[in-house]
Order: C-alpha cells, then structure tokens, then sequence
C-alpha cells in the first residue's frame, strides 16, 4: 500500500494479501465477536456485585472502516470484510494504510444505555473495569476449570470502602481464584483484605512478609 502510494504499480501483490486478510481476520473478529457475548453476561452480574447500580452493555464494533453500517454477525465476516475493503480501497490506496481489518476492531461499553466512556464516573468506570477482568477469569475456569493467577495492579484506591468490602468478596468467597495479588501504595485501602489475604510489604529495595494467610 505504501508503494501503490508512491505511485507503483501493485495491484498483482495486493490480491494474495487481501485474500489472507479476509480468511485470517475474519476468523479473529468473529471469535472476539463471539467472545463478548459470552462474557458479557458475566461482566453485568460482577458489575452489580460490586454495587454499581445500571445495566451494563457490550456491543463489538468490527473494524469495517467505511463499511460501519454493514452489520456484523457470525458467519458473514468473509463476505462483510471483502465489502469493506472494496468501499475503503481508494482511501487505502492514497493514504498507504490498511483501513480494514481486526487491527480496528474495537468494543463499546454502555452503562443504562448511555456510553461508559463519556457518561460513567470516574469510580464506574473502575467498577466496570474490574467487572470485565472478573468475567474474563470467569471465561478461563469454563474453558479449562482452572483458575489463573489474578493481577490487580493499584485497583483500591478509587473505590470506596464498601466497593472495595464486595470486591474482596467476589474475587474470594464467589469467584473462588486461588491466587490473586492486589497492589496498593495506602494500608487504609487494604481494609476487609487484610483479614484473608497475606500482606507482603515492599520498599526500600526490600520485600517483608506483613503476616500470613488466616484460615
């Protein structure tokens, strides 16, 4: 494409990498489709787990480019990818980029039927986060019935104490991860985790065992 720009002749090598992209990144789209909308029911009951009051929304948004209005669904996504890369190619072409593809692709998040990003709070934007990361664990233990290790990296600090209470709780009595660690730079923020979890203190160079895991 960067070529064709300059004025090249490519038409011959753009066939065989079209044809890829339409079998390849249609399989991709239509397994992230397809993943939304299983995990999408686990997402909105984590979401109100952890005290958030709306009904939470995910909708995939394949990467159509000019081809947006076209509507995706499973089985179709040969047929919808070679549609948009003839409606783009002249944009493609001039501008020397791939405009269609799995490498666009994006989802939307609604909360009561409003976009997340512009109309959730900064805190439900946290809650819908760790909703998402809970129904992508609860995903994993349906595929293969073991629980991975979950990373929570400075997720406490805005969420309020009860938020954080409900959070500990699903992530420990109702999930059931065997291992998640949680990180957090205030000891306040660690309040109804303590009383489950071990504590590890880091700093000055120097990792220090707080106490260990009550039973």
């Amino acid at each position: 494409l960067r070529r064709a720009r300059e004025g090249q002749d490519v038409g011959r090598e753009l066939a065989p990498w079209t044809e890829a992209l339409v079998e390849y990144g249609s399989a991709v789209m239509e397994a992230r489709a397809d993943y939304l909308s299983r995990v999408a029911p686990a997402a909105a009951t984590a979401l109100l787990r952890l005290g958030e009051v709306g009904e939470l929304g995910l909708s995939y948004r394949p990467g159509l480019g000019r081809a947006q209005q076209l509507e995706w669904s499973a089985g179709r996504g040969p047929e919808l990818i070679r549609a948009a890369l003839s409606l783009s190619a002249p944009e493609e072409l001039a501008r020397g980029l791939c405009l269609v593809g799995p490498h666009r692709d994006d989802f939307d998040i609604v909360l009561d039927g409003h976009a997340a990003r512009q109309f959730a709070s900064q805190g439900q934007q946290r809650s819908i986060v760790l909703a998402l990361k809970v129904a992508e664990v609860r995903r994993h233990l349906d595929l293969t019935a073991e629980a991975p290790l979950l990373l929570l990296d400075d997720v406490l600090s805005e969420l309020d104490r009860e938020r954080r209470t409900r959070l500990v709780r699903l992530l420990g009595d109702e999930l059931a991860v065997e291992q998640t660690l949680l990180t957090s730079t205030d000891d306040s923020e660690l309040s109804g985790a303590v009383e489950v979890a071990r504590t590890i203190d880091v700093g000055g160079g120097r990792v220090t065992p707080r106490g260990q895991h009550q039973e």
